[in-house]
C-alpha cells in the first residue's frame, strides 16, 4: 500500500487454458463497479482512508499478465 492509501495488485499468470463465458464476465465487472458499500460518514466502523466521494477515494491498480496460455470465449447459455 502506498502512503496515499492506492494499492497496486500485481499477478502473472502462465500456460493456462481459461474458458470464459461473457455474461460471467459481465457480472464480476457489475460488482466490482456498482456494488462497494456505503457508509455513513460518522459511523465507526468505516475502513480506513474512507472517502463518499470516489474521485477522491485512494486509488486501485490491478495488472494481471497472461501469458502463453489460450483465452476461449463461450458464446452460449448452458441449461
Amino acid at each position: 500500500m502506498k502512503p496515499d492509501g492506492s494499492k497496486i495488485f500485481d499477478m502473472d499468470i502462465r500456460s493456462l487454458k481459461i474458458f470464459v463465458k461473457a455474461h460471467v464476465y459481465m457480472l464480476i465487472y457489475y460488482f466490482f463497479i456498482n456494488a462497494f458499500p456505503v457508509y455513513d460518514e460518522k459511523s465507526r466502523d468505516k475502513p480506513n482512508l474512507y472517502n463518499t466521494d470516489p474521485e477522491e477515494a485512494a486509488g486501485m491498480d490491478f495488472n494481471l499478465k497472461i501469458s502463453d496460455s489460450l483465452i476461449c470465449f463461450v458464446n452460449h447459455l448452458e441449461g
